[in-house]
C-alpha cells in the first residue's frame, strides 16, 4: 500500500510515561501522575512538529476511516553497550509506550482524527548506531485502508 504521508522526526524517541497513583499526606485525597513528563513531552513536540510539516508539504487535510501506520524508531546505543554484547534494544523503552506516545502526537498533529482510525501497525525499534547517518530519531508512515470489496 502507497504511503499517504511518509516523514522523518529527528530526536530520542521517548515513552508515554506510566500512569502512578498516590496519597496527599495533606488532604489524604488520591492522585493520579504520570512519569517521564518532561522527555515525553520533547519527543511529542518533536512528532507534533515533523508531522505538521509533512501534512503542510503534502496538502494533506486530516484523515477520515481507517489508517495504517508503520513506524520504525532509532534508539541512541548507550556507550556501555557494544553491538557484539547487545545487537538489538531489547530492553526498555518498550516498543508500545514509545508508539503511543508517538500516536499521541500524530493525533495532536491532526494527521487523523483519533488512534481508533488506526487498524494496521507495523512497528519496529533499533539502534541508531545500524544507520549510516547515526542519528535517533524515528520514520513515520501513514496511510489510508481502501474500503472491502462487498460481494
Amino acid at each position: 500500500m502507497t504511503p499517504l504521508l511518509s516523514f522523518e522526526v529527528s530526536g530520542v524517541p521517548a515513552p508515554q510515561g506510566s500512569k502512578r497513583g498516590g496519597v496527599s499526606t495533606k488532604t489524604g485525597k488520591t492522585f493520579v501522575y504520570e512519569q517521564n513528563s518532561k522527555t515525553q513531552s520533547n519527543w511529542r513536540q518533536d512528532v507534533l512538529r515533523a508531522a505538521k510539516e509533512a501534512r503542510a508539504a503534502g496538502c494533506l487535510d486530516i484523515v477520515e476511516g481507517a489508517v495504517w501506520l508503520r513506524v520504525e524508531f532509532r534508539l541512541p546505543r548507550p556507550a556501555s553497550v557494544s553491538i557484539r554484547r547487545r545487537p538489538h534494544p531489547a530492553v526498555k523503552p518498550d516498543v508500545d509506550k514509545l508508539l503511543r506516545n508517538t500516536m499521541d502526537g500524530l493525533t495532536q498533529a491532526q494527521v487523523y482524527r483519533d488512534d481508533a482510525q488506526v487498524v494496521a501497525l507495523q512497528v519496529s525499534k533499533r539502534y541508531a548506531t545500524d544507520d549510516p547517518d547515526g542519528s535517533p530519531g524515528a520514520t513515520i508512515w501513514v496511510g489510508v485502508v481502501p474500503a472491502p470489496e462487498i460481494i
